[in-house]
């Protein structure tokens, strides 16, 4: 006999689903540009404003994938490049100051 959690998300994860990688890509493509607006540009405030909206969709990505509704490499990559966006810009933007 198996014991299940009945907490537990009864939807398993559909790799075919689009709205997980779009979410992710979306996202991450919005908070790059806040990425470089505040690294770059040095426009904190501007950041700010970009980033408002970029976190509403990586928060609904990230709570999508905890509860298994979408598991998908590419939402992963899209991580992936903004955070290797964000190093290098951060790194470049602390030796221009």
């Amino acid at each position: 006999m198996t014991h299940t959690d009945p907490l537990a998300p009864s939807v398993q994860p559909d790799s075919g689903s689009l709205i997980g990688p779009v979410l992710a890509i979306t996202g991450s493509a919005i908070a790059t540009i806040g990425v470089i607006a505040n690294n770059i540009l040095l426009d904190h405030i501007l950041a700010m404003q970009i980033w408002v909206v970029s976190n509403v969709l990586l928060l609904v990505w990230a709570y999508g994938y905890t509860h298994k509704w979408w598991n998908n490499a590419l939402s992963g990559m899209a991580l992936v490049v903004m955070y290797a966006v964000m190093l290098v810009s951060g790194v470049w933007g602390l030796l221009m100051q």
